[in-house]
Order: C-alpha cells, then structure tokens, then sequence
C-alpha cells in the first residue's frame, strides 16, 4: 500500500504524539538513583576534566556525558531537566526507526515506530539519566546511512554512516 507524502507525514506526526507523553510523563515521579547520579555529578566537571574522570572511573566512553555538560550548562541540572536529554534522544529515536523502516517500505516504517513508542524498555530507558537512549539513536543513525550506502554508494551516506558510527563508539562500547 503506498501512502501519500502528506499522509505519511501525519503518521508520522500521530506516533510521535503517542510516543512524546509516554517518555515525559511521570518524569520525576522517582529520585536520582545511583547512576543517575553519578552521570550528573561527572556531567557538572568542567568540560575538560569530564573525559578524564570518565576514563579513569567508568566502564563506558564519554560522548553522553560530555552531552549531559553541555545540557547542564544550558538547561540546569535539575531532574527535570537531566532527564528530558534522554527523553528527547528517546523522542528522536522513535523518529528514527521509522526512517530506517522505511527503507525497506513504509509500512515497515510505521509499525517498526509504533513499537518503539510503546516500548516499556524505550520508555524506561529514555527516562534514564544514562547513555542508552543515546546510543539507540546514534545506532539507528548509523544503520540509515549503512542501508542507504549499500542501495547506493554516494558521499553523504558514507560520511553520515561514518560520522554516527564514531559517535556510538563514543557512547557506548556496545557500539563496537
């Protein structure tokens, strides 16, 4: 079944109105835990000393929470706010698996998305002040460009396929 441009858009957009309350609702209902943490008190070094700390007192690279200090710097490091990082990486993920459904065909697109919006370990995770919402997305990215680079090989994709493949390396060593 072929869906219109304008059509799939409002899919689009309705998925994302499914997914957006479940990853922001009851936000802060629980405190910080342990590795939340720890996230945000290495998050609030300064810029510099967050990729040494993470090197010498953390299993996993330091993208996230280099990420994490930028927000901090901007947003604050209020729950609310430490959490609505992943959340929003939660967000675009969602976003994401749709795109790379739909290199296969956009019905594979919408459901693919569907389930990720509705995901428990999505929303779970995407709640969490830790790297795996991040890393969701950096692998989604990483997998469009390697799809589209092997329908096609051309400049844009090998460089977005190897961009996001560094960056999930810097994420999370599951990215290996």
């Amino acid at each position: 079944r072929q869906y219109t441009k304008r059509k799939l858009l409002w899919t689009l957009l309705f998925i994302l109105l499914l997914a957006t309350p479940f990853r922001l609702f009851h936000l802060t209902d629980e405190s910080l835990w342990l590795d939340e943490i720890y996230s945000v008190k290495t998050a609030e070094l300064p810029l510099l000393n967050v990729v040494s700390e993470t090197a010498k007192r953390d299993a996993n690279p330091p993208l996230f929470y280099v990420v994490l200090s930028l927000w901090i710097r901007i947003f604050g490091s209020s729950e609310i706010s430490v959490r609505l990082l992943p959340a929003i990486f939660g967000i675009l993920g969602v976003v994401m698996i749709f795109f790379v459904g739909r290199l296969f065909n956009e019905r594979a697109g919408i459901i693919a998305a569907i389930l990720l919006a509705l995901s428990s370990f999505h929303i779970a995770y995407s709640q969490e002040v830790r790297m795996y919402s991040l890393a969701l997305l950096l692998t989604l990215l990483s997998t469009y460009f390697f799809l589209r680079l092997m329908r096609q090989e051309n400049t844009r994709d090998s460089i977005g396929y190897t961009l996001f493949s560094i960056l999930l390396l810097y994420s999370h060593w599951y990215g290996l």
